[in-house]
This record gives structure tokens, C-alpha cells and sequence, in this order.
């Protein structure tokens, strides 16, 4: 793949690795035990190849932001990225899919804990501490919160705000996937899979009036 794509200049960005790793055992996640040992032979692989682009890595389980709090930076990797993917507290941004159940609002009390524009920023805290230890550059490869989440507008442009102001790249999840993350439908909850198609409203949308906003006000 490095062979094939090297060549393709500013089309592409970097090489991410692996989406998400985790190991489950028993419904636990757990970092796989041989993952960061295997990222980094394939990071070496690729600089073989290609020393231009950068090579984006993460640390399991699932790129959460906990995920850095004893983590170690690769060492003799040039041009390097690391991601993280923010859905805190997935009790509010995945309610209704899941078994989650549909009852919470941001900011509020969620799953017990009060939630607002400080506790996410408290909950990326390793994150941060990591990036400024060892002058990593951070992209948060995803984060959103479902539309019919109460409150997901304000919970995308507090994440936004703080993402801005550490000098992070972010991306949101997602544009042209399943209609609950894609901001091109209605902010109300769709039976699954049932209809969904008459639902979409493109541009007109609430998600993207938020993301407009979002947009408009980011540094990068």
C-alpha cells in the first residue's frame, strides 16, 4: 500500500493504522497486549517506503482519552500524529443504540455524574498532559454525540472549543454513514432501519446548523 500511495502527494495524509484496537474478554476491554509492539513494526515498515507522510497511531482500548494516562510515546518515528476519538460519556452520546437508554441531557447529571464544558475537559486531561510531555500533535480522528441527544449541539461546540484551544485537528463523526451519527437528518430518534430515507433534510438540518457554527468560529 505504501509502494502504491506514496507517490500521491497532498491527496494523502498519513497512514492510520488501525481504527479503534481493543481486546474484549468477557464484555472488558483491554489494550491488546501485543498491539503497541505491532503498531510500531508497521510504522518502521512504512518509513522503509515513505519518510514524507505522517503516520498516525493510537493507543487502545478503543483510542478512548484514558487510554494515555500511562502511555509511552513512539520513539525514532518521524512525523507522527496521535489520535484519539472522543464519545465521553457514551451514556449520553450513544443513547438509544445499544441498550442505552434515551433519558440525558447535556450539560446535566449523566449515569450519576454532572456533565459540562469542564468535566470534558477534565475527561481529555491525559490526553493533554501527554501532548505537552512529550510536544505530541493530537487529531481527535472522531467525536460526536447521536442527533436526537439532547443537547449534542452544545456538547459538539464545547468539545469544538476546547479541541480549538489546545491546537488540536479533529474530525466529526460522521458524514455519509448510519443516518444517527449524519448530520444530513432530522435531530428526532428513527425507529431502526424503518423509513429512515424519508427523514433526510440535507443542509436544512439542525446538526448542520451546529456544525456550521462550529466551523465558522475554529482556528484550524
Amino acid at each position: 500500500l505504501v509502494k502504491r500511495f506514496s507517490c500521491r502527494g497532498k491527496e494523502l495524509g498519513g497512514y492510520d493504522i488501525f481504527n479503534e484496537p481493543v481486546e474484549l474478554i468477557f464484555n472488558k476491554s483491554f489494550n491488546p497486549s501485543s498491539w503497541m509492539s505491532f503498531q510500531y513494526r508497521i510504522a518502521r515498515r512504512i518509513l522503509k517506503y515513505d519518510k514524507k507522510h505522517w503516520i498516525i497511531v493510537k493507543y487502545g482500548p478503543w483510542d478512548i482519552p484514558n487510554s494515555y494516562k500511562h502511555s509511552t510515546p513512539f520513539i525514532g518515528i518521524p512525523k507522527l500524529i496521535y489520535t484519539v476519538h472522543m464519545y465521553d460519556p457514551h451514556a449520553f452520546t450513544h443513547q438509544g443504540i445499544r441498550g442505552w437508554v434515551t433519558k440525558y441531557t447535556y450539560p446535566g447529571i449523566i449515569a450519576g455524574r454532572y456533565w459540562n464544558k469542564e468535566t470534558l475537559r477534565s475527561d481529555l486531561q491525559p490526553v493533554l498532559d501527554f501532548s505537552i510531555q512529550n510536544n505530541a500533535l493530537i487529531w481527535v480522528g472522531e467525536f460526536s454525540a447521536l442527533l436526537w441527544a439532547q443537547g449534542s449541539g452544545e456538547y459538539l461546540k464545547d468539545l469544538s472549543d476546547i479541541f480549538d484551544q489546545y491546537g488540536w485537528g479533529w474530525a466529526y463523526f460522521s458524514f455519509g454513514w448510519w443516518y444517527g451519527w449524519n448530520p444530513n437528518y432530522e435531530d428526532k430518534e428513527i425507529p431502526y432501519f424503518k423509513d429512515w430515507g424519508v427523514h433526510r433534510v440535507g443542509l436544512k438540518s439542525q446538526r448542520w446548523k451546529v456544525l456550521r457554527d462550529v466551523f465558522k468560529n475554529t482556528k484550524h
